[in-house]
């Protein structure tokens, strides 16, 4: 099982994700455009020496999480052996929450120079939630990021590394409710989890400018947020005769390792002599062992971008 688990994580940081970095690479395309590179095809703007741009990123993600299966039961029996020992089977199957797709939205805001340096920050806000017979489950998800990078260009690719400081906040709630119609027997959980943590992130963002405005663009970071963790687990039982409660707290301070990637295509075009961006792009983001309801689970989004872009 470690084995498969190391080569999932080696998949996991080169196929799992960040989010837009459309801004980052805006001035990318700008800049390209605005040397007449595709003049023959494209109306081009008018180089300077900066350029602010202010994006905005309509996402529709889904959300899944490992270690939420929960037990159905198919087939429990009783065998009475001759010296009066009895011996109870019970067989059944797992079944996850059935994950819905939901939207959000970032926004962000950005600086950056043709061939240097830039800034951004960004925010990205998700909400999703999951449920199956007596299952519900909820996800908020809250992200900032920060980052600095450098922009290398070579003939029409761009390539950009870049460093910054990411802040997330991500809640969660499971709840689970069954009934035993043969033994008068209700029980359940209320289980919450929330995280809030800090920490640097790594990335390399990439663009292939195709002309006539045209790009086609890769991103891929990895961010290590050192935070807290609130859990609460609550159980109980009831029957005729008794209930049951089970009230847990723990408080830890932990890691959590993420991992981003996307790509897609990417359109520019200049109106009223301003640069506006359209992008169009699918990405993955997974945050590593994230579930502490028991079991360790990775908590993923993946889905699609739609983004617009604009130079001041």
């Amino acid at each position: 099982m470690t084995y498969f688990r190391k080569i999932n994580l080696a998949i996991a940081l080169l196929l799992s994700t960040s989010t837009g970095y459309a801004y980052s690479d805006y001035d990318n395309t700008y800049n390209n455009l605005s040397g007449g590179e595709y003049s023959d095809c494209c109306d081009t703007c008018q180089p300077s020496c900066g350029q602010w741009y202010l994006g905005a990123e309509l996402i529709y993600w889904r959300a899944f999480e490992s270690g939420l299966d929960f037990c159905v039961p198919e087939e429990e029996s009783d065998v009475i052996s001759g010296d009066g020992f009895v011996t109870s089977r019970f067989t059944g199957r797992g079944r996850d929450p059935h994950f819905r797709w939901d939207p959000g939205f970032k926004i962000g805001v950005g600086y950056g120079q043709e061939c240097s340096w830039d800034v951004e920050a960004f925010w990205t806000r998700f909400h999703s939630h999951a449920n199956r017979d007596d299952v519900r489950w909820n996800i908020n998800l809250d992200v900032v990021d920060l980052t600095a990078g450098y922009k290398n260009c070579f003939c029409a690719l761009t390539v950009r590394p870049f460093i910054g400081l990411r802040g997330a906040k991500i809640n969660q709630q499971l709840r689970i409710e069954g009934f035993n119609s043969v033994d008068q027997i209700a029980n359940g959980l209320n289980n919450q989890e929330k995280f809030w943590g800090v920490g640097p992130i790594l990335g390399l963002d990439g663009d292939w400018h195709m002309g006539c405005g045209f790009s086609l663009y890769a991103n891929a970071s990895f961010s290590w947020l050192y935070g807290k963790y609130n859990i609460k687990l609550r159980e109980f039982e009831s029957t005729i005769d008794t209930e049951s409660f089970c009230n847990v707290s723990k408080h830890l301070n932990s890691n959590l390792a993420a991992a981003d990637i996307g790509f897609g295509v990417r359109w520019i075009h200049c109106l009223c002599d301003r640069p506006v961006l359209l992008q169009l792009g699918l990405e993955h983001h997974r945050y590593f062992d994230y579930n502490r309801f028991g079991c360790y689970g990775d908590l993923s989004f993946d889905g699609i971008n739609l983004s617009a872009a604009v130079g001041f």
